[in-house]
């Protein structure tokens, strides 16, 4: 999954099996694809190469997301939500 989050902090398009974290990371802001399916593989990266403002729009929006939920204050403070909560103090 860092490797995705890498790609978007550089704004660079994400295009990535639709399988565990990366499904619901790249499904954000990026493009999916079913797992081992070529033909739909294919198609993401046509629809990339066919299209300069998706290709600007994805990376924009990737960028956003991992300044907005990935720095590393942002996660820091959620870990420590995600504790007092299990801890029954919220």
């Amino acid at each position: 999954g860092l490797v995705v989050l890498e790609a978007m902090a550089c704004k660079t398009p994400v295009i990535a099996s639709a399988i565990g974290g990366l499904k619901d990371t790249a499904g954000r802001a990026g493009l999916v694809f079913p797992p081992g399916d070529v033909t739909a593989l294919t198609s993401r990266i046509l629809e990339l190469l066919d299209s300069h403002d998706h290709v600007a729009d994805l990376s924009l929006k990737g960028y956003r997301l991992v300044m907005r939920e990935y720095q590393e204050d942002e996660m820091i403070e959620n870990y420590r939500l995600q504790y007092r909560v299990l801890a029954g103090h919220e």
